[in-house]
């Protein structure tokens, strides 16, 4: 705050003195912007308005009809912020500011369900020759709006144009856009094959979105029966040191659909001799427990549903353990006469 008073200051200082200088009314416009940064909402508006009525250059109130439309969107005042944007596309759109502006007013229509209106203005604005990155943001944001709109295969169109830059750090979550486009068109294998690329390079691996776009890529390939491309890619993963518990426990369910049950107590068996506390602990104890009694593995399926029943009071499994344990110790452990004799 006190690195705003002394930015104010300065420029009280120069519209004092400077009057018919070039940067007076430049320093109006930072001085208005140093309002909205103090939340000073109709100081704002003054100096923004002192400025468009002026016969400064369009740069400069394309710049105030912005700051403006920016503080009243963030502040909530929706139509207010509309009104500001629009002028700057009908009169300044040639200011350095008119593809941003595309994009935040965009953004409202988003809000208000106005999709198609969403559509026009960013079409557009990516029509407005606009730098790279910021075409890039325009194409994401025509991909929503569309999506929203319900029209999957222009915004799977519009996703892909705005998904070139593999090393921009929305790349994932266009992939991940994309990939939802396709199975919004009942189309899973299409949308794995977007999905698979960012599994198999370990540098999407801390990308905001990754986690999202692995979790619905296993997913699928349940759904689609693909045991062996599932089980590949948690392998990889393994290998690539990003594999964790709940990793293990998506390789269990391809495992269990493939009825592979000494995979699952192979790769669940170093998890029963921790004790170390975690969260899946509890699930991988019964799907453990599970394997053993589809093995015939009585005694040791017994044991462990024991153990989910005695500690794990709160878990999901609990009733499903419960039961099961107790059809062992009736027909698979004791002497059937003792089984009978504790159905009577």
């Amino acid at each position: 705050l006190q690195e705003l008073d002394k930015a104010e200051q300065l420029y009280i200082l120069i519209q004092n003195r400077y009057v018919e200088s070039p940067e007076y009314f430049s320093a109006v416009l930072d001085h208005g912007t140093i309002f909205i940064q103090k939340g000073e909402r109709s100081k704002a508006i003054e100096k923004m308005n002192k400025v468009l009525d002026s016969n400064s250059s369009d740069q400069l109130k394309a710049q105030a009809l912005y700051a403006l439309g920016e503080m009243d969107r963030t502040s909530g005042y929706l139509s207010s912020a509309v009104e500001y944007y629009q002028k700057i596309c009908d009169r300044y759109n040639k200011s350095s500011v008119y593809q941003s502006t595309a994009l935040a007013l965009s953004q409202v229509y988003l809000v208000q369900n106005r999709h198609s209106d969403a559509q026009k203005v960013l079409n557009q604005g990516i029509n407005s020759n606009p730098p790279a990155i910021l075409k890039a943001q325009l194409q994401e944001k025509l991909g929503d709006a569309y999506y929203l709109a319900k029209q999957f295969g222009l915004a799977l169109k519009a996703y892909d144009q705005s998904a070139v830059d593999k090393q921009e750090i929305a790349y994932v979550v266009r992939r991940l856009k994309g990939a939802l486009c396709w199975s919004n068109q009942k189309n899973l294998s299409k949308g794995t094959e977007y999905l698979e690329e960012l599994l198999g390079d370990s540098s999407y691996y801390s990308s905001f979105g990754f986690k999202e776009a692995k979790q619905l890529f296993f997913e699928w390939l349940l759904n689609l029966n693909k045991y062996e491309q599932g089980i590949a890619a948690l392998n990889y993963l393994k290998s690539a040191g990003h594999f964790n518990r709940q990793d293990k426990i998506t390789l269990i369910a391809f495992y269990k659909s493939r009825n592979d049950w000494l995979s699952i107590i192979r790769d669940i068996e170093p998890d029963l001799y921790t004790e170390e506390k975690f969260a899946e602990k509890d699930d991988l104890l019964y799907e453990y427990a599970l394997a053993c009694e589809k093995l015939s593995r009585n005694p040791e399926s017994a044991r462990i549903y024991r153990e989910i029943v005695e500690k794990y009071a709160r878990s999901d499994f609990l009733p499903q353990a419960q039961q099961n344990l107790t059809y062992l110790e009736i027909y698979k452990i004791v002497d059937h006469s003792v089984g009978i004799s504790n159905l009577a």
